[in-house]
């Protein structure tokens, strides 16, 4: 008998269309939960590039991180530069504290407002102790002082169309009073019409912070033509902010990154060396409510998934899934999306692969969306239902 294993109704696949299916289908308002949710689009699949050295997983972990009193929220555990390893921060299970880990070792905390006590966010900490949170359904910017809220700030508006800014596709944080966000308008994909106006859409934007407004800056990363011709079930770019004054971003549908420079508001278009093209077939609208034919699709497409930048050495890091076969595993379970391979791409200053890493599933319940890259070692962090999770270090270039 055929089994499809059953889901960690967390990491189940939906893609990030879905603004517009869930919002106008299902209803679902995007918090917390819905950032999960979407997260799980990190697991597809590509192809092993055989010009560059790959290394198995297991042969460049190098050290592992565990977390006690960890809040199963989503969103909950954060990373900042720190000076010999990174800072991890994180919400505690009772929701009222959040601990700084400087590797191994808790140096520092802070109460939780009460305010976000029982709500799903992104958040950053400044140098300040000042605390910025984000809801993925509401266009606002929370800012607190300990406990107190200080300043609310809003993005206004003036487009026709709903606006969603969107935090969880990339790390959310405050820099020089600015913050990178995803603009998204809420055009429904299954629409024609509609879905050609999404994707002829810049879909990121830089906010400053001022008074009580987030003021746009600056908006840009159109997708490619080939998407308004052909829907891939792909509606978001990756993008890691480099510093005050640049973003580099990518798309799956070309080997290309993009560098964004906020003060001259111009683009540079560099071509990825050593990594294959990824192969992403149409997508069938008609069956997109069908799940197994959702989970069968993610299957077999490949695609790229996250952009990290590593400050000190200034290499690059593109995560990827590996193609499955569509079929059986060796105990009689269909694969799913926890069964799919990723190879970690790492990559010099000019974008050229110079190795890579390979994990032959996310087993076990590694959260590659959360990952975070530093001094040439890659952090990864286990979701875990319990009180305590890990936090795995690879040796990454």
């Amino acid at each position: 008998m055929l089994i499809l294993r059953k889901r960690n109704p967390l990491k189940f696949s939906l893609t990030a269309n879905f603004f517009d299916q869930y919002i106008h289908l299902n209803k679902l308002r995007l918090n917390g939960a819905g950032l999960l949710i979407i997260s799980a689009i990190l697991f597809c699949s590509c192809n092993r590039n055989a010009a560059v050295k790959s290394k198995n997983s297991d042969s460049v972990l190098i050290d592992s991180i565990v977390l006690h009193n960890v809040g199963n929220f989503f969103g909950s555990l954060n990373f900042s530069h720190g000076v010999n390893a990174p800072i991890i921060s994180y919400v505690s299970e009772r929701r009222d504290m959040i601990y700084f880990v400087n590797y191994k070792v808790i140096t520092d905390s802070l109460p939780l407002p009460p305010f976000l006590k029982n709500k799903k966010f992104n958040y950053f900490i400044d140098s300040a102790k000042m605390l910025f949170a984000h809801f993925n359904d509401e266009n606002s910017i929370y800012k607190f002082k300990d406990t107190n809220l200080v300043t609310k700030y809003t993005y206004y508006s003036s487009s026709p169309v709903q606006i969603y800014l969107v935090s969880s596709f990339l790390k959310f944080e405050i820099i020089n009073n600015t913050v990178l966000m995803h603009k998204v308008p809420n055009y429904r994909i299954f629409i024609d019409s509609e879905r050609v106006k999404f994707f002829t859409s810049n879909l990121l934007s830089l906010f400053t912070l001022r008074n009580d407004s987030l003021v746009e800056k600056c908006n840009f990363s159109k997708f490619p033509k080939i998407y308004s011709t052909e829907f891939s079930n792909e509606t978001y770019s990756y993008a890691t902010r480099l510093n005050k004054d640049s973003v580099a971003y990518l798309f799956s549908k070309e080997n290309n990154v993009y560098m964004y420079d906020f003060n001259t508001n111009t683009e540079a278009k560099h071509p990825l060396q050593n990594i294959g093209a990824n192969i992403l077939p149409a997508f069938k609208l008609d069956s997109m409510r069908y799940l197994s034919y959702t989970n069968k699709y993610e299957l077999r497409c490949t695609k790229f998934l996250h952009i990290l930048h590593d400050d000190i050495s200034k290499k690059y890091i593109i995560i990827q899934s590996l193609k499955v076969p569509d079929g059986i595993d060796n105990a009689g379970y269909m694969p799913i999306f926890e069964d799919v391979p990723m190879q970690i791409n790492i990559l010099d200053s000019s974008f050229s692969a110079t190795s890579s890493i390979y994990f032959k599933n996310q087993s076990p319940d590694l959260l590659f969306s959360k990952s975070y890259y530093f001094n040439s070692k890659l952090y990864v962090p286990q979701f875990s239902k319990s009180a305590r999770t890990v936090i795995y270090v690879y040796k990454a270039g």
